[in-house]
């Protein structure tokens, strides 16, 4: 067997990770766009990555904020105050 085809060329970048099921990869538009959206959550006080119910209730008007930004959606400003009342509130 020759070991030169086991080689892969040097230099060679590899091929960017595509997730199963997906068949494009994600352009840099939508990376940046996936970015905007997080900075606006966290803006916000909402941690995207949170997947544990700690037992407080949830601020039903973060929620609200959550589906418009999830949306690319400008969150009323309304809703806003409603967020800021609502944590005044609560506290």
């Amino acid at each position: 067997m020759n070991n030169n085809t086991l080689k892969s060329p040097k230099n060679k970048k590899p091929a960017p990770f595509i997730a199963p099921g997906s068949e494009i990869p994600v352009t840099p538009e939508e990376l940046e766009r996936r970015k905007r959206k997080r900075q606006r959550l966290e803006k916000l006080g909402i941690d995207p990555t949170k997947i544990v119910d700690d037992g407080e209730s949830e601020n039903p008007y973060l929620v609200e904020a959550m589906v418009y930004i999830s949306q690319d959606k400008d969150v009323p400003e309304e809703i806003l105050r409603k967020i800021k009342q609502y944590d005044e509130e609560h506290k």
